[in-house]
């Protein structure tokens, strides 16, 4: 009885470091997916910001091309050339 207890101690002991062994292997898992998301948000907020930065210009451009076609051309609205 004693040799069985022995190796139902055993084996359980074994069983129990595989578990814990794949509960740690899991965690490092999450805990570097987590680290990638994060890198991940860090890089998108700086393209999330080259890209305003570029919308902004190109409004600003927007902006200055429609004065200068009014100053060329003219206001369709009111036909006034010039300023």
């Amino acid at each position: 009885m004693s040799i069985s207890v022995s190796i139902h101690s055993l084996t359980f002991l074994f069983l129990w470091q595989i578990i814990l062994s794949f509960s740690s292997h899991f965690q490092e898992r999450e805990l570097k997916k987590q680290r990638e998301y994060e890198e991940f948000l860090k890089e998108k907020l700086m393209i999330d910001e080259i890209v305003r930065k570029i919308y902004e210009e190109d409004q600003r451009y927007n902006l200055l091309y429609s004065v200068f076609q009014i100053y060329q051309n003219g206001n369709p609205r009111t036909g006034w050339v010039g300023f």
